[in-house]
């Protein structure tokens, strides 16, 4: 049986669930009321099935296999925060700040936008994003090789990392960490990972510093390696100096 076949015959119910406290809360769809008010509990109220309301939705059966639109939601009253621009969603506020409807609104309950614009805006930043921190572990890895032009470095082996923080325009890279082998190499891979030095949360303060780093129990075959290249360099140096 195909899983599409499977979750057909199970026929998953819509549940509307809701915290006590501060009324978070969200469309579930599961097979009784009693798994809805569990997993309620679990994603609104720290696993507390005290005083979770769970409501059955028929009419929002339809939407099992896709997910609830955000705007049907918004249309009864909910509110919800914006993927892209941050705004608090309701019907008040669409028509206030934005001169839009509640049919406006598009996306599911947890990846919703206030318009198509602002998705389209939200997505291309993104996107934007990504590439500016790809490239920016390009110029990482050159580095490496530039550091250590003798020495093959393997970076498809490894995994890259590299944050580039949403909030700032133009970009800027939070934190980039490149991994590659070396001789000698026993435990795992060297790194050169850069980070701001007064980087709290979002915020980042201080200068950026880049540095190579191992694992402790490589660090005197990385100290070695290091040192050999050098020594070459600078045998290399001298030997271009007396041709001279």
């Amino acid at each position: 049986m195909s899983e599409a076949t499977a979750s057909a015959s199970i026929g998953l119910k819509a549940f509307q669930v809701q915290e006590p406290h501060e009324g978070k809360g969200g469309i579930l769809f599961e097979k009784t009321a009693i798994a809805a008010r569990r997993n309620g509990a679990s994603i609104y109220n720290d696993d507390e099935l005290r005083g979770m309301s769970v409501t059955r939705r028929r009419d929002l059966d339809k939407y099992e296999r896709t997910g609830v639109p955000a705007s049907v939601l918004i249309g009864e009253g909910w509110w919800m925060e914006c993927h892209g621009c941050g705004m608090t969603i309701t019907e008040d506020s669409l028509e206030d700040e934005k001169r839009l409807r509640w049919n406006d609104v598009v996306g599911f309950e947890h990846d919703v936008y206030c318009c198509h614009a602002c998705r389209m805006s939200s997505l291309a930043t993104a996107a934007a994003r990504k590439v500016f921190g790809d490239a920016f572990l390009d110029m990482m890895k050159d580095i490496v090789r530039k550091c250590f032009p003798e020495t093959e470095a393997h970076f498809d082996d490894y995994r890259h990392h590299v944050y580039v923080p949403g909030q700032h325009t133009p970009f800027v890279v939070g934190q980039a960490s490149v991994q590659f082998s070396f001789p000698g190499m026993e435990f795992g891979p060297a790194a050169l990972v850069l980070r701001h030095e007064g980087q709290f949360g979002s915020a980042l303060h201080g200068p950026a510093r880049a540095i190579f780093t191992c694992c402790s129990g490589d660090r005197e075959a990385f100290e070695e390696f290091v040192r050999d290249h050098k020594r070459s360099l600078n045998e290399h140096d001298q030997s271009e100096r007396a041709s001279q």
